[in-house]
């Protein structure tokens, strides 16, 4: 009945969304919290429906670039070079450490490779981890070394909010953060912030702006739902002092001054 479930929901979302996909739906291919099996149970049901007679060509093709989308996900994992983990863990302090008990916490960095440097036991291959998976992941390969290590871990991506923010720079946010509260993370928008044209920068590139970026912001999608990756850039605008509409306004008032002086033959 879930598997059903599962097919009727995630066709239901290709037929009547658009490629941001069902922002507000519990079945996301990009939800950051899915587990493995949840994804595998979606991956199949969008390959039964891309080769299913019951549907349009096109239903069956954005099944198939759907399908694709979820396999390399599980392929690849969630993680990319950049990408921070905050470590808390009960394994011993080492002798160097005189801030006393309690967790230990460390801020680590994936580097290339997909690797994390983990403490007490060396570099561990991040590719086709799932952020779901991370704590169990990190614990066993701790538990080789450490007995009983009492792992917690939450990931962050980093990036860059620039423009007409309160406090514009750096940032690490978890990846389940909503678009627009990640903005309120910074103290919120200028006076003169234009959020009508707020975009997404990746090496210089815009990857996402206008309506897709709207309705980003508009239905609470988080950074992991719109693939953002580390070293990313948001992007808030300056606003004009007087919009276009504002102008064509000022320039038809004029107009229609001029002409009615010319009309009374004042000019």
């Amino acid at each position: 009945m879930r598997r059903i479930c599962i097919a009727v929901v995630a066709l239901c979302a290709l037929a009547v969304l658009p490629d941001l996909h069902a922002q507000q739906s519990e079945w996301n291919p990009a939800l950051v919290g899915a587990t493995r099996q949840y994804l595998e149970e979606l991956r199949s049901n969008l390959e039964n429906a891309s080769r299913s007679q019951a549907y349009s060509e096109d239903l069956r093709a954005r099944a198939r670039a759907e399908a694709e989308r979820v396999r390399t996900r599980l392929e690849e994992g969630d993680f990319r070079v950049g990408d921070r983990v905050i470590l808390r863990s009960d394994r011993p302090r080492p002798a160097t450490d005189v801030t006393g008990t309690g967790p230990v916490i460390d801020t680590l960095a994936v580097e290339p490779g997909l690797l994390l440097d983990l403490p007490e036991v060396g570099r561990v291959p991040l590719r086709g981890v799932l952020r779901s998976e991370l704590e169990s992941y990190l614990t066993d390969q701790m538990s080789r070394f450490v007995n009983e290590p009492n792992v917690r871990a939450q990931s962050y991506i980093r990036v860059s909010i620039l423009g007409e923010v309160a406090q514009p720079g750096f940032h690490l946010i978890p990846p389940e953060t909503p678009l627009a509260d990640a903005l309120m993370t910074v103290g919120g928008p200028t006076q003169m912030a234009d959020w009508t044209r707020v975009r997404v920068e990746r090496d210089q590139r815009v990857v996402l702006d206008g309506g897709q970026l709207q309705t980003a912001l508009h239905t609470g999608m988080t950074l992991g739902e719109i693939e953002m990756r580390a070293g990313d850039v948001i992007v808030v605008p300056r606003r004009a002092r007087f919009s276009l509409n504002e102008i064509l306004g000022f320039v038809a008032v004029i107009a229609g001054t001029v002409f009615a002086l010319q009309r009374i033959g004042i000019i």
